[in-house]
């Protein structure tokens, strides 16, 4: 035999020996899977509910839909933490977070949910004459201690939110998306299940001069900071889970470091000023730098004026 073709047939049968005993030494492990299974039933029939869609957030991220009858299953998901939301679906309420969970390889996690049907609210939005509506005014409602969402108002000033869970502790902020005018709130806002709750028509009163105004300034070289946000909180609007004052207006600075907000009730109110700097700074860099004063009084169709130094140099020219 050729000695050349010999010691390459030993040179194949030697790395073979080496493959095998990378394999046996360290075995390719085959991931093992796990999964998401369960139903969507109305709270009052007891009927599954199709076509709801459910994200599933981790490792994997995957979209199912329920069925016919309100199951659904999503497998091939890769062990670990995910989130799982259940998305409402009209007429039934906004509850649907799953809540957060952990797969293990090979698990199969049955997870149910049971949808309630829903109320709405609605309203119409108007500048001072009560006649002339404001399009595109933004209409928060919030539960009492978190957020539930927003829509905004038509052409004619009309809203209409659906798909919130029967309950009495909800309010409404609307913002008129005027600048300087203050958000008017609604507390004790009650949704009823399958009924329409109608708030009493808004109007918002723009010639009233009721405020607060001022000029921002730095501390450091004394020029003006140009879009500072301004904040305002009315000691009398409370969030009672919370126990805080709910915000009821801002506006971000001039050029001139200038603010005003009007349409206020006349009250005690507190300030609370933010600078305009980016995303590259720490919290507690960003909270140092920024500004509060409390016990404000505002009385009717005056301007009170409140100036206000922050530790921060605007980079506008």
């Amino acid at each position: 035999m050729d000695k050349q073709i010999y010691y390459t047939n030993i040179l194949k049968v030697l790395l073979s020996l080496m493959i095998l005993c990378v394999f046996f030494v360290h075995p390719i492990q085959a991931t093992i899977y796990g999964s998401i299974s369960g139903q969507v039933t109305d709270e009052e029939t007891g009927k599954g509910i199709p076509g709801i869609g459910i994200s599933i957030l981790g490792r994997t991220r995957a979209e199912v839909l329920t069925d016919a009858e309100g199951k659904y299953l999503k497998n091939l998901l890769k062990p670990g933490k995910y989130n799982v939301i259940f998305n409402f679906h009209s007429p039934y309420c906004r509850s649907s977070s799953g809540g957060t969970l952990y797969i293990n390889p090979g698990q199969n996690i049955v997870l149910n949910s049971v949808f309630k049907i829903g109320g709405s609210v609605s309203g119409r939005v108007y500048e001072s004459d009560g006649i002339t509506p404001i399009g595109s005014a933004t209409i928060n409602v919030i539960r009492y201690g978190g957020g539930v969402g927003k829509t905004e108002t038509k052409a004619d000033g009309s809203y209409s939110m659906c798909c919130l869970c029967p309950t009495d502790d909800y309010y409404i902020s609307v913002d008129s998306n005027i600048p300087g005018i203050a958000y008017i709130i609604f507390l004790g806002i009650k949704v009823e299940k399958g009924k329409d709750t109608n708030v009493l028509d808004v109007v918002f009163d723009l010639d009233d001069i009721t405020g607060i105004e001022g000029i921002i300034t730095s501390s450091i070289d004394g020029k003006p900071i140009p879009d500072a946000e301004v904040a305002i909180w009315n000691y009398k609007i409370i969030d009672p889970v919370k126990g805080e004052p709910i915000e009821i207006g801002s506006v971000n600075t001039n050029e001139n470091g200038y603010y005003y907000i009007k349409n206020l009730e006349p009250g005690e109110y507190k300030i609370y000023v933010l600078p305009p700097v980016g995303d590259d700074i720490s919290y507690e860099d960003y909270s140092k730098l920024c500004k509060e004063k409390e016990s404000i009084i505002i009385k009717k169709s005056e301007k009170t004026k409140v100036n206000l130094e922050l530790g921060f140099v605007s980079k506008r020219k």
